[in-house]
């Protein structure tokens, strides 16, 4: 995982190491929810088109980056972007309380 991590002259806090280990350590218990609500965001999205497939982070998407932000709080917000293998989008999805929360696509 490659991480942009916020931070000013003094470098990174030791509260921003801590939210990156957590999340490292925590990742492989978030996959299954990250991606139900990427799906499901999606399809809202593109409701009017029916070529829609979902899709699987593991066999479908890569991790692009995670965002850390400058002032990190107890909710431990953060953002993971994905890539599909394929080239054709960027998602990004923003994660509050260990939930996510929004999605952003790009292309």
């Amino acid at each position: 995982m490659e991480f942009y991590i916020y931070n000013n002259s003094s470098g990174i806090s030791e509260v921003q190491k801590a939210l990156a280990l957590k999340i490292e350590k925590k990742y492989p218990e978030l996959i299954n929810d990250l991606e139900i609500f990427l799906n499901t965001k999606i399809k809202e999205k593109d409701s009017k088109h029916s070529f829609f497939s979902t899709l699987s982070i593991l066999k479908d998407l890569e991790v692009g980056f995670i965002n850390i932000p400058s002032d990190p709080t107890d909710s431990s917000f953060w953002e993971i972007n994905y890539v599909e293998k394929r080239g054709l989008a960027i998602y990004g999805i923003e994660i509050k309380n260990w939930l996510p929360t929004e999605l952003g696509v790009s292309a």
